[in-house]
């Protein structure tokens, strides 16, 4: 049971994160979703940071699903990030479909490498 309060706590402080990141960075149709793609990066980076300290034993393997699948869990928004490239495809703005998904997910294979590493120079 433990577990299951760990992941809820996890994910309604993510949850919470994610909300403000919205208010603070207001989705406009044809511009790019800053708040969705700042959810992604930043949970990018965390997870590279808590991969490498859950690995190296820093932090404990029972505070994963607070961290990990809770508050990351929640965090990011990768069905949201989904639905705002197809509603560009949807309304022709291919060249900012195409240029969102791949800096999105470039950029986030490289913060969750630099998040670890970070902790490597650290520790």
């Amino acid at each position: 049971m433990t577990v299951w309060l760990f992941v809820a706590v996890g994910g309604a402080l993510g949850a919470s994160m994610r909300f403000a990141l919205s208010l603070a960075f207001p989705y406009v149709q044809g511009q790019w979703p800053l708040a969705t793609f700042a959810a992604n990066m930043l949970g990018c980076f965390l997870m590279g940071v808590l991969w490498a300290l859950l690995q190296q034993s820093v932090i404990s393997g029972s505070l994963k699903p607070l961290l990990v699948t809770g508050f990351l869990g929640a965090l990011t928004t990768f069905s949201t990030f989904s639905l705002e490239a197809w509603l560009m495809l949807t309304h022709n703005a291919y060249t900012l479909a195409l240029s969102y998904l791949l800096v999105s997910i470039v950029a986030g294979i490289v913060l969750v490498a630099v998040g670890n590493r970070l902790v490597g120079l650290i520790w």
